[in-house]
């Protein structure tokens, strides 16, 4: 996908179950209930044109939308509702956070966010270099001011998380598996990605990941 002239947006969506590595400073919408979260789920999601695909490393990524002259401009958090297929089952919650980029030429940085916006990009700096994530992404229809029928938005959406490091700061390491399930190799290594989430000459690719 290519952020061209009809790319008004980009937003990096994530979803966790641990709301602690989410900065305090981010505002929050109201905690998502079970009738908003029906009206969510029944809204058009746009076109995918990227399929999930899991243990991505994004480290780069917000460095690469910076180099294309993307900025970050708006930030948000809710608590929400995570119904089952079974309807009988318990409800139980997750925390999503969503950041917001836009073209330099047309950034306007959110009236509430001016003094913070700094502390915030550092936060989605350390979310995206400390963890691997599930991708999968959108083109959807931007239905902002002065819109044009060809305005698009791109919406990614980060999900199972698998952290690089503990609650320490320490990396850390697995055993590689053989075929059977058995250990490999004399000590575990550090959790390897499958690809990463790139931006090159404008344009937003999976590539396979190679160990530097």
């Amino acid at each position: 996908m290519k952020l061209d002239q009809r790319a008004r947006l980009l937003k990096m969506q994530f979803s966790f179950s641990n709301p602690s590595i989410i900065s305090p400073l981010i505002p929050c919408f109201a905690d998502e209930t079970v009738s908003s979260h029906v009206v969510r789920k029944q809204a058009r999601a746009g076109r995918r044109i990227i399929d999930p695909v899991k243990n991505v490393n994004i480290a780069g990524f917000v460095h690469d939308l910076e180099h294309a002259n993307w900025r970050l401009c708006n930030a948000r958090r809710q608590k929400r509702v995570n119904i089952g297929v079974d309807k009988r089952s318990k409800i139980r919650h997750y925390h999503m956070v969503r950041f917001i980029f836009a073209p330099t030429d047309s950034v306007f940085i959110a009236s509430d966010l001016v003094d913070s916006i700094a502390d915030i990009r550092a936060n989605l700096l350390e979310i995206c270099k400390t963890s691997l994530w599930r991708v999968r992404a959108y083109d959807m229809l931007y239905c902002g001011e002065n819109a044009s029928p060809d305005d698009r938005m791109i919406s990614i959406n980060f999900e199972l998380r698998v952290p690089l490091v503990d609650s320490d700061g320490q990396e850390i390491r697995q055993w590689r598996r053989g075929q059977r399930g058995g250990q490999l190799g004399r000590s575990p290594v550090p959790i390897q990605p499958q690809f990463e989430l790139r931006c090159h000459a404008s344009v937003i690719k999976l590539v396979p990941w190679r160990a530097m």
